[in-house]
């Protein structure tokens, strides 16, 4: 409580420094993690197209792609991930793509051959996550708990819709631009199923709404803009010392 200023990584964040710690509201900051945007408008000006995409990363060449990006372990549930997968068998347009590395890796290998999961991938690692969000239907967060993704700021810039566990401020952002649902944590089956069939859904209309806040989105979690507001708080942090000293 001694320190002059503090930066929260999402609301809830906030609220605990505010509502459980008593810090004043006038001493916290909340700052969302950055994107490099140049990287994402250098890429989009490439004459890249998805079909090389798709064969670079040895996906599917028509089917709609639906992603999990992070790593394997119990924060990010991957397993949650391919029990979506599973529940959507019956829809051959659709395809499962897991991203990521970790101590859940041979779990997550056990499940798909047990399962027999015909409809999903999994790629250990995928050095330019850019190319995979320019390919992706939709973004699929099952997070224990979470910050902001860096995952998922990449892919709103790509008009990628999220579907994701109501975590850090995951449903704030996606409320902020109509582009995507969140659930409970704890809900899963048959519940799940029918939420997710509903998000699918509605793609359409999240996509169109997110093309329209593409500006916006570029903008706001821009280096240059992130790097801006911590200016301003180390600012306001010494604005004290030096009246102070004067």
């Amino acid at each position: 409580r001694s320190f002059d200023r503090f930066i929260a990584i999402n609301q809830k964040i906030r609220q605990r420094f505010v509502g459980d710690l008593n810090i004043p509201t006038s001493k916290v900051d909340l700052i969302y993690s950055a994107v490099d945007i140049q990287r994402i408008i250098d890429f989009k000006a490439t004459q890249s197209t998805p079909e090389a995409v798709r064969l670079k990363l040895g996906l599917p060449a028509s089917s709609k792609l639906f992603t999990f990006v992070g790593r394997l372990t119990d924060q990010k549930r991957p397993i949650e991930f391919l029990k979506i997968a599973k529940s959507r068998q019956g829809y051959p347009d659709e395809f499962y793509v897991l991203v990521g590395d970790g101590e859940l890796a041979k779990e997550c290998v056990d499940f798909i051959r047990r399962e027999k999961l015909d409809n999903v991938m999994r790629i250990p690692y995928v050095e330019n996550t850019l190319e995979l969000a320019s390919v992706t239907e939709g973004l699929i967060i099952t997070s224990a708990y979470e910050g902001l993704p860096i995952a998922m700021i990449e892919v709103l810039n790509f008009a990628v819709p999220v579907f994701a566990t109501d975590t850090g401020d995951i449903q704030n952002v996606l409320d902020d631009y109509a582009g995507g649902r969140t659930i409970p944590v704890e809900l899963g089956g048959e519940s799940r199923d029918i939420a997710y069939a509903e998000w699918i859904a509605s793609l359409a209309q999240y996509k169109a709404s997110l093309l329209a806040f593409e500006n916006d989105i570029l903008q706001r979690f821009s280096s240059a803009e992130i790097a801006n507001q911590y200016i301003d708080c180390f600012n306001k942090a010494s604005l004290g010392y030096e009246e102070a000293a004067s």
